[in-house]
């Protein structure tokens, strides 16, 4: 029995509708509602075609019949031989918080053409006038919709989609098979295909297993380090709760990094002096950096003035402020569990200052101002 559906009724004059489950999470989204509607409203006026989005549950769903209305699906693949795929980013954007990769339905083999982004990324699929979007659903990615950066995703893979469709689509390769020797060099062809495509299915799997593994560890690195932190109250003497805070101190105001330290809102805030980063022999400013480390908690970083010119605060922070720590998330973690002050400050302006990863970064490095070697220090 099939699920009854409820549709976001357009208003009148629109050509632009969005479909999913009354008892979906995004039909208690109405700000994303609204956002994705106006994505479509945008498109259907560009193209002068009739729109609709489809939120479904994969992994396949049969395409629509060919016409001049354009179906968007987002969460599943073509019905068929469905393989998985795993992204970081889809049109340039962060599919996951912590920069770690995504797992998606699609692409479905032998149909259809396959989307690309800029990045050549594999971002979705078009069987007739239905477009498959390998892109999150609102309700696995909220972090994107505070801002507005899951309506630009939505928007840049639309776009990219409408450009194939109307564009020269590569045509499948199809040949009859009419006899034994046909059918044998088939078999041949394909034999010399699998150990690549085995080879690329276990990357897959790695992945996949990787990033578990991560996940994994900072969930038992958060679990440990409040155990740490109740086992070090109650093991420590007066005389250690003394000594610990003075020696804290020390590291930190004498750190050249640090400009000032205080106190706000039961936190410290530590402010520092300029950022330099250095990215394959070249050195970039980004600018001063507030950082508020709150005991026990996770840590704030933020830029009140960024030297970025659209205003960027970090290559690995994004538009809506959410922070990508990388490999110092699990070892942050426990220093902050473990009010180890002095260690989680250092951890993160080295992380400021030598933590870009260009595979990982919203925004490229290269975007910010270039300063000589001699700056490196500056205050």
């Amino acid at each position: 029995m099939t699920r009854k559906k409820r549709v976001r009724k357009p208003k009148k004059g629109s050509r632009a509708t969005l479909v999913y489950p009354k008892d979906s999470n995004l039909a208690k989204m109405p700000s994303v509602v609204k956002k994705l509607t106006a994505v479509l409203r945008a498109f259907c006026k560009r193209t002068g075609r009739k729109a609709t989005m489809h939120f479904v549950e994969g992994p396949g769903f049969v395409p629509f019949p060919k016409g001049r209305h354009v179906h968007f699906v987002v969460g599943a693949s073509p019905a068929g031989s469905i393989k998985e795929s795993n992204h970081a980013r889809v049109c340039g954007i962060r599919v996951h918080k912590e920069g770690k990769y995504v797992h998606f339905w699609g692409p479905t083999e032998g149909v259809g053409t396959l989307v690309r982004d800029r990045e050549k990324e594999m971002i979705g699929q078009i069987v007739g006038s239905t477009v498959y979007l390998f892109v999150p659903t609102p309700a696995s990615a909220t972090f994107l919709f505070e801002g507005t950066e899951g309506a630009d995703m939505y928007s840049r893979a639309i776009k990219c989609a409408w450009k194939t469709m109307t564009g020269k689509q590569k045509r499948l390769k199809v040949s009859r098979l009419k006899s034994a020797s046909d059918y044998q060099r088939f078999i041949e062809e394909q034999y010399g295909s699998m150990g690549k495509l085995m080879g690329l299915q276990q990357n897959l799997i790695d992945i996949r297993i990787q990033d578990t593994t991560d996940k994994l560890r900072t969930l038992y690195a958060e679990k440990e380090s409040y155990l740490r932190l109740k086992q070090l109250e109650e093991a420590k003497t007066e005389k250690e709760k003394t000594e610990a805070p003075v020696r804290d101190w020390e590291r930190m105001q004498k750190h050249p990094l640090v400009k000032r330290i205080r106190s706000v809102e039961g936190a410290l805030h530590i402010q520092t002096r300029k950022i330099i980063a250095e990215h394959e022999g070249k050195y970039y400013n980004l600018g001063r950096f507030m950082l508020r480390l709150e005991l026990g908690g996770t840590p704030s970083i933020w830029s009140e003035h960024p030297t970025h010119r659209k205003r960027a605060q970090h290559p690995h922070i994004s538009k809506t402020g959410v922070i990508c720590f990388g490999n110092i998330a699990v070892p942050l973690t426990q220093a902050m569990g473990e009010l180890r002050m002095a260690d989680a400050l250092e951890l993160l302006l080295k992380w400021l200052c030598e933590g870009y990863d260009p595979n990982l970064a919203d925004v490229k490095i290269e975007e910010w101002p270039r300063v000589r070697h001699n700056q490196r220090r500056a205050a």
